[in-house]
């Protein structure tokens, strides 16, 4: 619950007035979540559910099959700059684990980067990981920063990066 609490001090620091922040949030721990980044002056807006496609995961103790992932939707103030309506419901594709077990589909990132922002505006992905939002950002012309603190994870997140900015400005990949 620490990376919420922390996640929360940094978007109430660097969004503008408007700007959205959104993560990826265990079912179980929801509330506290929502509590966290109240506490940190951002304003809850929505849940958008993304649908699982593939094997699903279960929860032993509760009995339960996951078929969804809740991404958590905050504003910093009370209105939203926005370029559109945006759907609560993703459908997913299963995203290729080979190299990082969190790692995600670009679909859902895409869904949200595409309707919370605007061409060359710039997304934060604080918990870069395989760099699955830097790929969606640079795909719909975005500006990314990521961060990730494990060295190697950071390394292959680049790379991908890199390899998806020369795509997307056709330039040979080296």
């Amino acid at each position: 619950m620490y990376l919420y609490d922390e996640l929360g001090k940094v978007a109430a620091r660097v969004l503008k007035n408007g700007g959205s922040i959104v993560s990826y949030c265990g079912q179980h721990h929801k509330l506290e979540v929502v509590e966290f980044m109240k506490s940190k002056g951002l304003t809850y807006w929505w849940e958008i559910v993304v649908i699982h496609k593939g094997p699903l995961g279960r929860v032993y103790p509760k009995h339960v099959v996951v078929t969804y992932k809740p991404l958590l939707w905050f504003v910093k103030g009370d209105k939203l700059i926005t370029s559109e309506f945006i759907r609560d419901s993703v459908e997913s594709l299963t995203p290729n684990k080979t190299d990082l077990e969190w790692a995600q589909s670009t679909i859902e990132a895409e869904h949200v980067i595409a309707r919370l922002t605007f061409e060359n505006q710039t997304v934060l992905d604080p918990l870069m990981g395989s760099g699955t939002t830097g790929v969606a950002a640079l795909n719909l012309k975005r500006q990314f920063i990521g961060i990730e603190i494990n060295q190697d994870t950071f390394k292959e997140a680049r790379a991908r990066i890199a390899k998806t900015l020369c795509y997307v400005k056709g330039v040979p990949a080296q």
